[in-house]
């Protein structure tokens, strides 16, 4: 439809890349389309986001090592990497709810009679999911209206240490909220301000977003704006990645605090370094799966054994295979995993799926179930499509925050690949 936009205008698809940035802060098509024939080109700077639609979040490249991030911007401003679920937050005091929220046994203050919701990175509504952040958003938002952008991350009530992501993705389903909340309660770090008081701050610099929202967030229990450090040194950048590394955080993302917010991009002006504490890969693939094969033995009752899982090539627009995966499930997801991939299973393989016929599944699904995976190293490989395959690889969580196109795509793959400590030319599939 982008395409059909620009060749609209422009009879090509020189405008694309304009259009497309638009609709990954504003992504509905229609509202896209209206502009552009009433105002023509000029229709496509009238785009901007709004409150209750959610926007594409912005996502960060990655880095080797410090040294490429101060290369890349001389002074950068620095964050812990949590490992949690991405939540935006949109909450406007002046317009009313829409529906009854279903949190209210959960909310000690009451349900809030105006608008709040939150979605997830994919733009789905998770609103059910986060009674305690929607409670929060009442007493610890001095503001009338925001957009906010931030990570879910459960924690120990009794430690108090942060939970996996696995822990805190549980409360997908409606029926269990109440009792997980209760099991596992979360905080919700909050590390931009895309909107406030009815103004869009998407242009505005980070270090100005972040003044904002500094000013609007009241101390409390669920809400916390995210710590950083603002530098220009090496040492001093590599000490705070160190530290991150040593409290157990993903690792580190810096930004340039004179960008704006770029919407839906992986772009440089967000760089991400996880941490390396091994010769293993010390990183997660979010892989697509592509369809699954039959139990034999133990598993047959189950009716799946094991699943073939791609990533995404962006340039081609396709899903290439990298590993068939089989451990790291247990027995109830086992079940889940066959249910959902039942529920899109197709009789071809996708035209958009690109797999070698040895590796074949039993049933074909359409690539839309993101799964986080862990594996050993990766290797290259001569069978799996994508050029390379994930040794030992194991599931981790199911990533139901993620659209496939959000996983990992085969430029970061390669990137891991290389940024390994040192590869192995093998295959393994």
């Amino acid at each position: 439809m982008i395409d059909a936009l620009s060749n609209f205008l422009a009879g090509d698809k020189s405008l694309k890349s304009s259009i497309e940035s638009k609709h990954n802060a504003r992504p509905d098509v229609a509202y896209i389309a209206k502009k552009i024939k009433q105002y023509g080109a000029k229709g496509i700077e009238k785009i901007d986001i709004e409150l209750g639609i959610p926007i594409r979040p912005q996502l960060a490249q990655r880095a080797a090592d410090t040294n490429e991030i101060l290369e890349r911007m001389t002074e950068t401003w620095v964050e812990y990497k949590f490992d949690g679920t991405r939540v935006q937050l949109h909450m406007d005091k002046n317009r009313p709810a829409q529906e009854p929220l279903e949190q209210q046994p959960l909310l000690e203050n009451g349900v809030p009679d105006f608008f709040v919701k939150t979605y997830t990175r994919n733009l789905n509504e998770t609103t059910h999911q986060f009674p305690d952040i929607i409670e929060a958003a009442k007493t610890q938002i001095n503001a009338e209206s925001v957009i906010l952008d931030g990570e879910a991350i459960g924690y120990d009530k009794i430690t108090g240490r942060f939970l996996p992501l696995q822990e805190t993705i549980q409360r997908k389903r409606k029926h269990d909220v109440l009792e997980l909340s209760k099991q596992i309660p979360l905080k919700y770090v909050v590390f931009d301000l895309i909107y406030h008081n009815g103004k869009s701050l998407i242009n505005t610099p980070l270090a100005e977003r972040r003044k904002f929202l500094d000013d609007i967030i009241k101390p409390g229990s669920v809400l916390e704006i995210a710590p950083h450090i603002l530098t220009k040194d090496e040492k001093e950048l590599a000490h705070f990645f160190k530290k991150a590394k040593s409290e157990s955080f993903e690792g580190i993302v810096a930004k340039n605090p004179a960008s704006g917010y770029e919407a839906g991009a992986r772009a440089y002006s967000w760089i991400k370094l996880k941490r390396e504490e091994s010769e293993n890969l010390d990183d997660t693939v979010d892989c697509v799966v592509l369809g699954y094969y039959f139990g034999k033995g133990a598993r047959a009752v189950f009716g799946i054994g094991g699943f073939l899982v791609g990533v995404y090539d962006s340039k081609e627009d396709v899903f290439k295979t990298v590993s068939k995966i089989g451990t790291g499930l247990k027995d109830d997801e086992w079940v889940y995993l066959r249910k959902e991939c039942n529920k899109i299973k197709v009789k071809q393989p996708p035209k958009n799926v690109v797999v070698a016929k040895a590796l074949y599944p039993n049933v074909w699904t359409q690539p839309k179930i993101v799964v986080a995976a862990r594996a050993d190293e990766i290797t290259t490989s001569s069978v799996h499509t994508a050029g390379h395959a994930l040794r030992n690889p194991r599931l981790m969580a199911f990533r139901t925050d993620k659209a496939a196109r959000d996983a990992t795509t085969l430029d970061e793959l390669n990137k891991l690949y290389k940024l390994q400590k040192h590869v192995v030319p093998l295959d393994h599939a």
